[in-house]
């Protein structure tokens, strides 16, 4: 752990005061504790704390020194020797060394002395620490990766396809292998192609793949589909067209203005049909072959897009139908350019993504996928864990290597969560780690199940301020190892469910935000999104009046790009006001700045004061962490950000705070703590459910609730809840009743505990 370290460095105990007060200064600086020993970049940490970067250095390199017990002593694992730190010491405060003396001739060790300490590689360290117990089992080889790892990092065929669960090292073996290509000459960093599918894990990659490769990890393409769509179709745009991505909400009201004679509810089922018709690649005129397709719906599509064409704007499905018919043309040089393709998250591929893949990866380049079929939970989008199938018989030669160890979850968890999954002919992940079992309880009521979590999150982290003691919420020492807010998610699977989780959570005073797919359905957003949009001035004359609109409303705005300034001089309102000094600074300010600002136009729009507070803050984090990433700081470069972000892309796991989070925005991501709330029929699986083939992805969407716990997982129902304005009896989800009863601790409501009786001290 990080205080065993800090205590080498300051050669006191780990629990003295001195570690404690560094101990909390860098979780306050630097995040989690186990993304500072894992992940983060030493330069980094170095700025905080040189040593402790030597140190985590050293221990991520496999260099630590273990030291045998004998007489009764405890072994020991260090990573400076005895009297290196004083010398590093002063070479930090400019003194020079003194020269180490020559080493005396050494006599043969007895059988009873004191052995040679030997290196041991930065996983096995870890996990010892962490997992006490858990490292006689390990069998790997020394660089720490089990030999399917290391099978999958060296195979060199052209076609490999990696089934990898939770916890079993994805993006590991995936930087490993990139990098393992590089540092062997087998490719330059230029014909890396890494395809992700949030910013997010984008993130995380580059991370990783930078500690690896230096500033070589720079040259390597690591984005999204739709970042690369977008950037290929800009790149090949004719010269001067100014290409501008709408939203929802500005496809929907072109569609209102090109198809009048529509109803609403028509207007609204056109917009989706559009959307599931560009997934499948499919043209207006191809329409007519498919009975899903009403036949009114052909010449509304055709003006659509004929007016997007003329406008030189696309829709976000747009990007994804557009590239795969310009790599299809040949007319981009990217196929050529990216020799050696990775996909991230596989099983998250819809139809019109696996045919751009197709395309870019051709007839001689290599293709390596990684994903869990498991984890397919994008249905609605046209995900499907049929596509590895497809990639089997697309590819024949493709090699199909299976990572069986998780080195994350507890075998109680694995257990659980394949009991739950209950798959035919699935080979069962195993860890080695013992764990304790799931908590199971039924509360009342959604609002009691609610109290539970944040009484449960308070007497884990040791109680969040005096509301804890005064409610009797939390004894003053409750025995266990505390645990900061960040390690803690609060997973739900539908969207009423948020209510009573963040009343309650905002009366206890725990800092929590909520990621889930309404940041970017809020118009708050959407009209910041526009603001950056305008300040751009490179939008199409239609981009142009959809945002203006997004900001002002329904007022039209017909005039040329060139009189938008005399147009909003008339106008004279805050809004105006603030996107005038928008357009007129955005060459000045850094682009923090630029999204502040153009934020501030949006601020004084109409939408809540408290939703916009959330909905900022989450937005200026994003394109805070993106532009230390990318360098961007212009209203286009912002505007891409926000523009192809996705709910994922919000989660940042620096800030000290409870995840609330739908189960879809919580894959890929991992808490030390988990509660899944509304463990319930009609909720998980949810009550629109009803094929057999969308209780198949419920089931997996509950495994992948599951499989977010590291150590704790506590499975929460409540036996009343409130649906549709009545509230009815619940029953327990089906998926929950398949769970063996000796992987779980059923649990029972405490009632609150009486306060302290308090009493006056004598003086004397």
């Amino acid at each position: 752990p990080l205080s065993e370290l800090l205590g080498q460095i300051y050669q006191t105990g780990s629990q003295s005061k001195k570690v404690g007060q560094e101990y909390f200064r860098l979780l306050k600086k630097l995040g989690p504790e186990l993304d500072i020993l894992m992940e983060l970049p030493e330069p980094k940490i170095e700025r905080e704390s040189p040593l402790l970067a030597l140190a985590i250095t050293r221990m991520r390199a496999g260099k630590v020194l273990v030291e045998a017990g004998f007489d009764g002593e405890y072994g020991k694992v260090r990573v400076f020797k005895e009297d290196e730190l004083k010398k590093l010491r002063q070479a930090q405060t400019g003194f020079f060394a003194e020269p180490e003396a020559a080493p005396e001739p050494q006599a043969e060790k007895s059988d009873d002395e004191q052995p040679e300490p030997e290196e041991v590689s930065p996983d096995s360290f870890l996990e010892g620490m962490l997992f006490p117990g858990a490292v006689s089992n390990k069998s790997g080889p020394p660089s720490g990766l089990d030999p399917r790892q290391e099978q999958a990092i060296e195979y060199r065929g052209r076609a490999l396809l990696i089934k990898a669960g939770p916890g079993t090292g994805k993006t590991l073996t995936l930087t490993r292998r990139i990098a393992r290509l590089v540092q062997n000459g087998d490719a330059e960093p230029d014909e890396i192609l890494a395809l992700t599918f949030t910013n997010h894990a984008g993130g995380e990659m580059r991370s990783r793949l930078e500690n690896l490769l230096g500033e070589k990890a720079s040259r390597i393409f690591i984005g999204t589909f739709h970042s690369l769509a977008w950037k290929l179709l800009r790149q090949n745009a004719p010269e001067g067209a100014k290409l501008s991505i709408i939203d929802e909400d500005a496809r929907n009201s072109l569609l209102k203005e090109l198809a009048p004679e529509l109803p609403a509810p028509r207007l609204k089922k056109a917009g989706q049909l559009i959307r599931q018709a560009k997934m499948l690649l499919l043209k207006p005129e191809q329409l007519k072959k498919f009975p899903q397709f009403p036949d009114w719906l052909p010449p509304v599509y055709k003006r659509y897009q004929e007016r997007l064409a003329r406008e030189n704007c696309l829709d976000f499905d747009e990007l994804i139908f557009q590239a795969v018919e310009l790599l299809a043309r040949k007319n981009s040089e990217a196929p050529d350019r990216f020799r050696w393709i990775f996909v991230d998250e596989y099983q998250d591929l819809d139809f019109a993504q696996y045919q751009m893949l197709k395309f870019l990866a051709g007839q001689d380049r290599n293709l390596c996928v990684i994903g869990d079929p498991d984890q397919a939970i994008y249905g609605f989008r046209g995900a499907s864990p049929e596509f590895f199938q497809k990639f089997e018989t697309d590819f024949p030669q493709a090699k199909i290597i299976t990572l069986e160890k998780s080195f994350r979850l507890s075998e109680q968890i694995l257990k659980a969560s394949a009991d739950a999954l209950a798959a035919a002919n699935r080979v069962p992940l195993v860890s080695g780690i013992h764990g304790p079992k799931l908590k199971l309880i039924e509360l009342a009521s959604e609002r009691a199940e609610a109290e539970f979590i944040v009484h449960q999150i308070e007497k884990l982290v040791g109680g969040t301020g005096f509301f804890s003691f005064d409610s009797a919420r939390v004894a003053p020492a409750a025995g266990e190892k505390p645990l900061a807010f960040a390690d803690f998610a609060v997973l739900f699977r539908a969207g009423f469910q948020a209510e009573a989780l963040l009343e309650a959570f905002s009366r206890s005073g725990i800092p929590c935000s909520l990621l889930s797919e309404s940041p970017l359905k809020s118009r708050f957003f959407k009209a910041g999104i526009s603001a950056l949009r305008i300040a751009s001035q490179e939008s199409s004359p239609l981009a142009l009046r959809l945002a203006l609109q997004e900001i002002f409303g329904q007022e039209n705005f017909t005039s040329e790009p060139k009189q938008l300034r005399q147009w909003l001089i008339r106008k004279n309102d805050a809004r105006a006001q603030n996107l005038l000094q928008l357009l007129d600074k955005s060459r000045e300010l850094s682009g923090l700045e630029i999204c502040e600002r153009a934020f501030s136009v949006a601020e004084a729009g109409e939408t809540e004061a408290s939703e916009k507070a959330m909905v900022k803050e989450l937005a200026l984090d994003l394109v805070r962490r993106k532009s230390e990433q990318t360098s961007a700081r212009t209203p286009d470069q912002l505007l891409e950000i926000l523009n192809l972000a996705v709910s994922q892309d919000f989660y940042n796991p620096d800030a000290d705070r409870v995840s609330i989070l739908t189960i879809h925005a919580a894959k890929g991501l991992e808490f030390e703590a988990v509660f899944v709330a509304g463990c319930e029929e009609g909720i998980i699986p949810i009550l629109s459910a009803r094929s057999e083939k969308e209780i198949e992805e419920e089931k997996r969407l509950f495994y992948v609730a599951l499989t977010r716990a590291k150590s704790l997982l506590y499975l929460t129902r409540a036996k009343k809840r409130a649906l549709h304005g009545a509230v009815s009896e619940t029953r327990p989800s089906r998926f929950l009743l398949r769970i063996r009863q000796e992987l779980l601790d059923k649990l029972k409501p405490e009632p609150l505990s009486p306060k302290p009786r308090q009493s006056q001290l004598d003086l004397f």
